[in-house]
């Protein structure tokens, strides 16, 4: 596997972890806590969009995605 392939496949698991976390969100609350977890639904969005993040900076730092200008981000905020 090549590594943009595999940086793919990593940024596929997490934003799939993230629409887990916001999909349990919807369903028992920001603040729910499971009896075994550390960490509220919230929290766990949280950390599972830094992850993602972090996959988007390895491939950006790796020059595999195209430059984005913060208007762009600007623009996608309203």
């Amino acid at each position: 596997m090549k590594q943009h392939e595999y940086l793919l496949t990593c940024l596929m698991e997490e934003c799939a972890e993230v629409q887990k976390a916001a999909t349990k969100a919807l369903r028992f609350g920001l603040n729910d806590r499971g009896p075994d977890e550390l960490f509220t639904n919230a929290q766990n969005i949280h950390r599972e969009i830094l992850g993602m993040i972090a996959v988007v900076r390895f491939l950006d730092h790796l020059s595999l995605l195209p430059a984005t200008s913060s208007s762009r981000t600007d623009e996608k905020m309203g």
